[in-house]
């Protein structure tokens, strides 16, 4: 849903505002990311514990989830202060459109900006953390569905607004209402499954409460420089090209995201079964979750980023109410840099899960170091594909040392890195972006490429459904079939 959302909803916003308005919108959106970033951090951290302890202790549930809650509350409040210091400040005005927005009042981005915070207040840091506990006690599926509701609510409600004529200040506040709403809903849902499940609310130890805020600064620093690298990087783009390409770059980027989002939904259902497979240093069964994971990617992202890259220079500029012309390089950058990311995925899930805070962080800094200074050099020279070039080389860095320090960790509790499955897979990638390549600049359907593309996908079927050891085929029909019932 968040997929069709992000694609149907784009020529809606565009037929009704200007490029410069949609762009206003999404720095808006970026900025609020980095708004909450204290308390979204706060709840991840939070989340693996969750996971790290499982459904067998409800008392150390209940007891950490007794002090990430007025914890949290704590970190949202801060959250408020700091909008409201930034927009008396003037800090807002640099940061909500790069200095270049006219077309929209800064005071109306500051009131959607504000909104939004009081809702988090008052509602989603709750619902948040009790979420992430009862989705490690094994309500991950319920939760799930709220949130394809909350996606088709939050995106109808402001889109219709906008139909109707509305300006970012209407549609804003009608999300922050339509969230609100939603949020009482929810929690009228998940409180009582909470006594079902014995978890107790107690009044909690102060050092608790500091200790889980300390631990989770690190994880503060490591998700501002991952912000910064993904909806932050409009932030970055704003003062450098201004809002009209902003919103150019992030419908392309969407378009490059559409198979993200595909894996994704498959991938949070798996972390839980990955993290109990490692902590019970369950080798084989490992492995098998690596399989999914790396096998959606080369034959369901892969020949989806082929498709797209062939039908992309029709449907463009038509989907996008004929504001921006198809950069068929610039996809090609964009969708180098998803099979990145999710290639380190595995490894970025062994390094999260098992919050080792410091890797990263470290991995964070080094990427998003690399990515400004690339950023700085390519932009001007090569504008947005020099944008999507430094983001790639960012990514690229992020992956192999997410790959190094979970090959490490793993020794270090008596498991192997499948070398052999990540050096397939990634052999696979590298020839889906080249074969994607033949089709950039092509003006007709060339069908030697499409055809070789069909062949190679079989042939790395073959050789990688051979190569698996038995009991991963075992394990990988019985995730496939599992996850096929549930559609």
């Amino acid at each position: 849903m968040q997929l069709l959302s992000q694609v149907f909803l784009v020529p809606l916003y565009l037929n009704k505002w200007s490029p410069s308005v949609y762009g206003d919108w999404l720095i808006l959106q970026s900025g609020f990311a980095f708004a909450t970033i204290l308390d979204s951090a706060h709840q991840t951290y939070y989340e693996n514990e969750y996971l790290r302890v499982g459904a067998v202790d409800r008392v150390a549930i209940s007891s950490l989830l007794s002090a990430a809650i007025p914890a949290g509350l704590l970190l949202s409040s801060i959250q408020l202060i700091a909008i409201v210091c930034a927009f008396f400040t003037r800090v807002l005005d640099s940061l909500l459109g790069g200095g270049q927005t006219d077309s929209t009042s800064h005071d109306d981005l500051f009131y959607v900006l504000i909104s939004w915070q009081i809702v988090w207040l008052l509602v989603q840091s709750v619902c948040g953390q009790v979420g992430r506990a009862l989705s490690a006690l094994g309500h991950y599926a319920r939760f799930a569905w709220w949130g394809v509701y909350y996606i088709i609510a939050s995106s109808l409600i402001p889109a219709l607004v906008v139909f109707l004529g509305g300006g970012i200040l209407e549609a804003g506040l009608a999300q922050a209402i339509t969230t609100f709403l939603y949020s009482l809903l929810w929690l009228r849902d998940a409180l009582p499954l909470l006594n079902r499940e014995n978890i107790v609310i107690r009044l909690p130890q102060l050092g608790k409460c500091i200790l889980g805020i300390t631990r989770s600064s690190l994880v503060v620093v490591r998700q501002i420089l991952d912000i910064l690298r993904q909806q932050g990087f409009r932030l970055i783009l704003s003062p450098l090209v201004g809002p009209i390409k902003v919103a150019e770059f992030a419908t392309q980027r969407t378009v490059a995201n559409v198979a993200l989002q595909g894996l994704n939904s498959v991938y949070g259902p798996l972390m839980p079964e990955l993290m109990r497979f490692v902590a019970g240093r369950q080798q084989e069964s490992m492995e098998g979750i690596f399989a999914i994971i790396w096998s959606l990617l080369i034959f369901g992202v892969g020949p989806g980023i082929f498709l797209m890259q062939l039908a992309m220079p029709v449907v463009y500029t038509a989907w996008t109410r004929n504001a921006f012309i198809f950069d068929g390089w610039l996809f090609l950058i964009l969708s180098a840099s998803i099979v990145v990311y999710m290639i380190s995925l595995p490894a970025m899930a062994i390094c999260v899960g098992n919050n080792l805070l410091k890797s990263q962080l470290l991995i964070a800094s080094a990427a998003s170091i690399i990515m400004l200074v690339s950023t700085a050099i390519a932009v001007p020279t090569l504008s947005l594909r020099g944008a999507a070039l430094a983001l790639l080389v960012s990514e690229i860095s992020a992956t192999l040392s997410y790959i190094f320090v979970a090959i490490r960790w793993l020794r270090s509790v008596g498991l192997q890195w499948p070398t052999r499955m990540f050096y397939c897979t990634g052999c696979a990638s590298v020839l889906i972006l080249l074969l994607t390549g033949l089709v950039v600049d092509s003006h007709s359907l060339k069908w030697w490429p499409v055809i070789s593309f069909i062949v190679f996908i079989i042939g790395a079927a073959f050789i990688g459904w051979v190569n698996l050891p038995m009991g991963v085929q075992t394990q990988f029909r019985e995730h496939i079939f599992k996850h096929v019932r549930s559609l």
